[in-house]
């Protein structure tokens, strides 16, 4: 099984590192910034915006309390740095948003590994949801997972920047995961009423870190 589980891994790096080929290829080597726009997001607006909606005693920071009211922001926000007093303040919000928004990425190439129970989950369908404070803002992006627990996470050309290559992209942002299967009953924990978050970023991307675990 391990066997198995690196040779998806390495697939998977494959798929990313032909994505970033591509990406050169389209946007130039020596052009300067991208010819792909990046997304528009307008991070003052949305930090705001999350304070306003889950800071519920307003002091100006987010503590694990008030993110427990939303799982998948949790998850999401997971990386933070946190203050003396255990919170995300309003500043580092800002600053987290800023490197995940990077202007020079527009578009990336994500794979996720879904595990059940600790096992590859072969043909979950994987959908990645923008936050709803993204959602104008944000495409949906969906895949299938292989006999590896792996699916390329793309979202539908339309959503995407018409420079952008033909082949599975993602915009960078926060996302709500919902894993649905077409013959296994998955719990709506992680579908309809999902606790499941997923920032997407370089970082994250490129890092492996974009793994779902279901309990069933």
């Amino acid at each position: 099984m391990n066997g198995k589980v690196t040779v998806g891994r390495c697939l998977a790096r494959v798929g990313a590192l032909c994505a970033a080929a591509m990406l050169l290829v389209a946007t130039g080597c020596n052009l300067g910034l991208s010819a792909i726009p990046p997304v528009n997001v307008n991070i003052n607006r949305v930090a705001a915006e999350l304070l306003a909606e889950y800071d519920s005693n307003k002091n100006g920071a987010l503590s694990r309390s008030e993110l427990a009211a939303m799982p998948p922001l949790a998850e999401c926000l997971s990386r933070c740095r946190r203050n003396a007093n255990d919170e995300i303040t309003e500043d580092e919000l800002r600053a987290t948003l800023k490197r995940i928004f990077d202007p020079r990425t527009a578009v990336v190439s994500a794979s996720c590994v879904v595990r059940r129970n600790g096992q590859p989950f072969a043909g979950a369908e994987v959908r990645f949801v923008p936050l709803p404070v993204f959602k104008n803002a944000l495409p949906v992006g969906s895949g299938v997972t292989d006999v590896n627990g792996y699916a390329m996470i793309a979202a539908s050309a339309k959503d995407l920047p018409s420079a952008a290559p033909n082949v599975a992209l993602m915009t960078p942002g926060l996302y709500l995961v919902e894993v649905t299967h077409p013959s296994v009953q998955i719990p709506e924990k992680y579908n309809r009423q999902t606790v499941l978050g997923k920032e997407i970023s370089t970082e994250t991307v490129y890092g492996g870190r974009l793994a779902v675990d279901l309990k069933l």
